[in-house]
């Protein structure tokens, strides 16, 4: 048998990390870990088999009275003025102090915002079991597009931007924290260079 080259080797230890773990996620990486220079957030079109269950869209009947603008920390106005969003949990214990975004934590693994667009219901936003320790962000992209960031895990998470106008999620792809990705990559570079 001959000699183990370094990519030979280095090959070797990478490919079983990659093929274990992409069994469960495909990753279409547009710069490589490999190329990273430290741990970073990456996103996915594809869907993971659950998730799209773990969101819903619903027709809320009771309109509550419009809320003043600024007087509740749990609601966030449209750039216009015209809309807005509320966020419906009774342990909110964190809010951003971003007047344009609502960035909040909940101990509730079920948590839900309604949407007001002038029409005679509310649109609610429920995400159901996401990960309690990571919180939920909700911010306005422009009068009417309204952009949503949930945790599912450690790991993963979903982008959404949902039409309030036409109350439809018009684009969602996966989040993900490449810190494990990102040490798998440098270990395998380490253990390479370690073999020159």
């Amino acid at each position: 048998m001959g000699k183990e080259t370094t990519v030979t080797r280095s090959m070797r230890l990478l490919i079983p990390c990659l093929v274990l773990h992409s069994a469960a996620v495909s990753y279409d990486w547009h710069t490589p870990p490999s190329q990273w220079d430290e741990p970073r957030l990456f996103h996915s079109s594809t869907l993971t088999a659950d998730i799209e269950d773990r969101i819903a869209l619903t027709k809320v009947s009771e309109i509550p009275t419009k809320p003043e603008a600024g007087a509740n920390l749990d609601t966030l106005f449209s750039p216009n003025g015209a809309y807005w969003v509320a966020v419906v949990t009774s342990d909110t214990t964190e809010l951003s102090e971003e007047p344009d975004q609502l960035c909040f934590y909940s101990q509730n693994a079920d948590i839900s915002a309604y949407i007001y667009n002038e029409r005679d219901h509310l649109t609610g936003v429920s995400f159901i079991n996401h990960y309690t320790n990571y919180n939920v962000t909700i911010e306005w992209i422009n009068e009417k597009l309204l952009f949503f960031r949930v945790w599912w895990g450690r790991i993963a998470g979903s982008d959404l931007i949902i039409d309030v106008e036409a109350e439809s999620i018009i684009w969602h792809e996966m989040v993900w924290w490449g810190g494990q990705a990102f040490q798998q990559y440098q270990q395998a570079a380490d253990d390479a260079a370690e073999n020159l």
